[in-house]
């Protein structure tokens, strides 16, 4: 996030905190652990820090862990395994263009459908006459979507389900980790994000087949070690695996998540109490817990702009989320598109707010208070 001194006591924040610094983690920990890495001479290739990360996202998931390069990475992998390039892929427009791209990077056809208005996610009654091949769901800020129906419609039509979780860390659905549901749940560890490894991504299945295939597609097709690894590939891969510096940093963080959750939490409960009429946050039903990584809100569209400027003037810098949406971006708006309502709305209406661990009560009031003021100013 980034400040003045007129109103939020922020010092100016790279790119990359535009809602604020979102993780808290342990300096002094990761620091040892770079000691280590260096002492030891193991960079990458599935190290102790990237086995050990595997291994703490297995105990809080529940499910087999695959450490990779990006979110992104773990996506097209994911859709690769799938065997379904040249067939329809169906996923919501409104979500970050890595969904799509890595889909697309998978050769598989993309499919776009609607969102719910209240949770963001799919909307299946919008999917029209696609048959697809995987149904793809994006479970969006720290929340996300009936996963029982996206389950039961999957089973149906007998085709796997997959999750891009980028947001979605820790956030459970009717007590179980998101990830217990579908095929694999794609976790992002890039810096914006609840826990963060400068850049990298966790995918999570519970079958231990896939998860082994995995492994092998994110080290070149390499099927197991021997005194010449080019001549154990057994099948296409590629160079998707996460080094033991990332690996570090996403430990150090995960050592102080139960503190994250807390704070994001704290502020999430401060907006709800303070933000003004005409201002809605997102929150999603009682039967998700989300980690209120991020506070969302949907604002009237013609107002949007006035906000976001009367709220950078006050020294707070909010964020603008998929707009506009996938489907109308230049790689994809080329082909026939479905009517997409929801979507073309949402994404003029959405406007993300900072939070994390420096952002307390007193920031979260002076945020709300210059929304109120931007509305008022409007309403004259």
């Amino acid at each position: 996030m980034v400040g003045s001194t007129r109103c939020l006591p922020f010092e100016r924040k790279p790119e990359v905190y535009i809602l604020g610094k979102p993780a808290i983690w342990n300096r002094r920990r990761f620091q040892e652990m770079l000691d280590g890495i260096l002492d030891s001479g193991i960079l990458t290739n599935s190290g102790d820090l990237v086995q050990e990360l595997e291994s703490r996202m297995s105990g809080l998931s529940g499910g087999h862990c695959v450490a990779v390069a990006s979110g992104t990475a773990g996506l097209e992998l994911v859709v690769r395994a799938l065997d379904v390039a040249g067939k329809p892929v169906l996923m919501p427009s409104f979500t970050y263009v890595a969904t799509p791209h890595a889909a697309k990077a998978a050769g598989a056809e993309i499919a776009f459908c609607d969102v719910q208005p209240d949770t963001l996610s799919a909307d299946l009654d919008t999917v029209g006459s696609v048959t697809p091949a995987a149904l793809l769901v994006v479970n969006l800020f720290g929340g996300c979507g009936d996963l029982e129906r996206y389950q039961a419609y999957a089973d149906l039509r007998g085709i796997p389900l997959i999750f891009d979780s980028a947001h979605a860390l820790a956030t459970q659905y009717r007590g179980r980790p998101v990830s217990d549901y579908g095929l694999a749940s794609v976790f992002s560890l890039h810096a914006t994000k609840l826990i963060q490894g400068f850049e990298g991504g966790l995918v999570v299945t519970r079958s231990p087949e896939f998860a082994e295939k995995l492994r092998r597609m994110r080290n070149f097709g390499i099927g197991s070690e021997s005194i010449s690894p080019h001549s154990s590939v057994v099948e296409w891969g590629t160079n998707a695996k996460m080094s033991e510096v990332h690996a570090a940093m996403a430990l150090a963080g995960f050592e102080s998540l139960e503190d994250a959750l807390a704070i994001h939490r704290r502020n999430f409960l401060l907006y709800r109490a303070n933000l003004p009429e005409h201002v809605k946050l997102l929150e999603f039903p009682e039967y998700v817990e989300s980690n209120h990584r991020f506070v969302v809100v949907t604002v009237e569209p013609a107002a949007r702009g006035r906000l976001i400027e009367h709220l950078e003037r006050g020294g707070c810098q909010a964020r603008i989320y998929f707009e506009p949406p996938c489907h109308r971006l230049p790689p994809y708006a080329a082909q026939a598109q479905p009517h997409l309502p929801v979507t073309d709305e949402i994404a003029g209406r959405v406007l993300a707010l900072p939070t994390g661990p420096e952002v307390g009560e007193e920031q979260v009031r002076a945020i709300c208070a210059l929304l109120a003021e931007a509305l008022q100013a409007g309403a004259r």
